[in-house]
């Protein structure tokens, strides 16, 4: 009888061992995901901000292009939409 309780003691100290383990990782895969993310997002607000910045720049009365107008013109709506846009969850 004492046999067969210290068996099922083990097995449930393996089982909550294994559990919190399961937990640890769950917890470190969603941490990665949500990281990653992040960094996502801050990259392309920086490379919109660091082409913005290259084409402002750019003399383009010089280039006459009109190529460049119509290119400052929609990045900056992204940049005014980017600003306002709430922050998703």
């Amino acid at each position: 009888m004492s046999i067969s309780l210290i068996g099922i003691i083990g097995v449930q100290i393996l089982w909550i061992k294994n559990a919190i383990q399961i937990k640890k990782q769950s917890f470190d895969s969603n941490f990665n995901k949500v990281l990653h993310k992040i960094v996502t997002n801050l990259e392309k607000e920086e490379s919109v901000f660091l082409i913005d910045e290259g084409l402002y720049s750019i003399d383009s009365t010089k280039l006459g292009n009109i190529e460049i107008h119509e290119i400052k013109e929609f990045i900056d709506k992204k940049i005014i939409i980017f600003k306002l846009r709430p922050p998703k969850n």
